[in-house]
């Protein structure tokens, strides 16, 4: 695994610097097909490096937006599933993707975790739909 993604890694810089220069593009509107950089390195990159207001979805989100909104992928990989990406926009502040990312991601490492979510904890949990019993995965 470590060489592969080392080998991925210098594909990566190659296309960086034949197709744009050296540089990391910092569109939003067109994203460039860049070897190994799905929908959420490429959103990670543009919203925390380059200060676009774009959201980010990762695994651990997912959680969040499965047991709080009771958002449910039909897709066999739900961080990569563009109806999820659609939700998330929606309820994302619009001029604050940045602080609303670093907050998903805080709260799914810290209280919505994948495995034993501390919902005791939950500044959510009177709103939350897997904190209520509505999921068949909730645990006391």
């Amino acid at each position: 695994m470590k060489h592969q993604r080392a080998k991925l890694f210098v594909e990566l810089g190659k296309a960086l610097v034949e197709k744009h220069g050296g540089s990391v593009p910092n569109s939003i509107e067109d994203p460039p097909p860049l070897p190994s950089v799905g929908a959420y390195t490429a959103n990670a990159v543009l919203c925390f490096a380059c200060g676009k207001n774009t959201v980010i979805v990762d695994t651990n989100a997912v959680g969040v937006f499965r047991r709080v909104f009771g958002f449910r992928s039909r897709k066999r990989w739900p961080k990569d599933d563009p109806a999820l990406w659609k939700f998330v926009r929606r309820i994302a502040p619009a001029d604050r993707a940045k602080e609303f990312n670093f907050a998903v991601i805080d709260f799914a490492y810290s209280i919505c975790t994948s495995r034993k979510p501390h919902c005791h904890l939950c500044p959510l949990s009177s709103l939350c739909r897997y904190a209520k019993g509505g999921s068949e995965e909730h645990e006391n």
